[in-house]
């Protein structure tokens, strides 16, 4: 480790303290590399944070309008078919007083997010077939004497949804943990906990996952049935972990909620739907 570049990049004012601590750790993706130390410091190759940023900003902006559609369309779908998108996903009994490992295991957050990895596997599992043909078309279409629509686009959809699911199919439940666990350690605290931070970064992988499955679904309307069980499970998930963490959606992660006219918010963060 090179003493003299940490030094200097922390005596960096675009650099803001912290920013690192609830993140996602997916820097390619991240519109705030540019004031990240973390990503300062690992960033050898010397990319240009700025174009980064911009680039991965507009694609954050394209997933946060999937995002409102399906959830439109997840609701549509629990009206038509009498689903209680508030059930709870699992009749466990979890005390409060259990032994710490005992409650994250078991709640029902927990197995709601391991139960979600199954199914993310299943249904990636399955559609292998339907991927490659749908690649194979994409690149008929693209053929130079073809006279058929650009399929760049869509293309680049179907590529950048199968990379959310696949960055956040473990990070969620992996969140959902560490969030239980600072709370069983944290919740006598008067102060906002490492646990409501923890939480958050797990809703916006949830919301995130919730876009990109939206898209799947135009995608591959063939699947229609099962990525509409997914999507109605990630509901109830995200519904059930804004009820236990209750304040998560409000907590402030430096730069990427506070309020700063030179930095732009993530999205998703205190003003995503509550679903409640």
């Amino acid at each position: 480790m090179n003493i003299d570049k940490i030094l200097n990049a922390a005596k960096n004012p675009a650099l803001i303290p912290g920013i690192y601590n609830y993140c996602d750790r997916w820097c390619e993706r991240c519109p705030l590399t540019g004031r990240c130390m973390t990503f300062a410091m690992g960033n050898e190759r010397g990319s240009d944070e700025d174009s980064l940023d911009v680039h991965n900003e507009a694609f954050w902006e394209t997933i946060t309008r999937s995002f409102q559609s399906t959830i439109n369309l997840i609701e549509e779908i629990a009206r038509r078919e009498g689903i209680d998108l508030n059930e709870r996903p699992s009749q466990i009994h979890v005390d409060e007083e259990m032994p710490k490992m005992d409650y994250i295991e078991k709640h029902e957050c927990t197995r709601s997010s391991e139960a979600y990895i199954i199914m993310t596997d299943h249904w990636l599992a399955s559609a292998k077939g339907l991927i490659k043909e749908k690649e194979k078309e994409l690149n008929a279409k693209n053929h130079p004497g073809s006279t058929k629509s650009n399929p760049v686009f869509e293309f680049a959809g179907i590529k950048d949804s199968m990379e959310i699911i696949q960055w956040y199919k473990y990070q969620i439940c992996v969140k959902i943990k560490q969030a239980l666990n600072d709370y069983k350690r944290d919740k006598t605290s008067k102060f906002s906990s490492d646990s409501d931070g923890s939480a958050k970064v797990s809703l916006i992988g949830i919301d995130r996952s919730i876009a990109a499955w939206g898209m799947m679904n135009k995608f591959f309307p063939e699947k229609e049935g099962k990525t509409l069980d997914i999507l109605v499970h990630l509901e109830q998930l995200r519904r059930r972990m804004e009820t236990v963490f209750p304040k998560a959606r409000a907590f402030v992660r430096p730069g990427f909620d506070i309020i700063d006219p030179s930095v732009k918010e993530i999205i998703f963060d205190t003003s995503a739907p509550t679903g409640a």
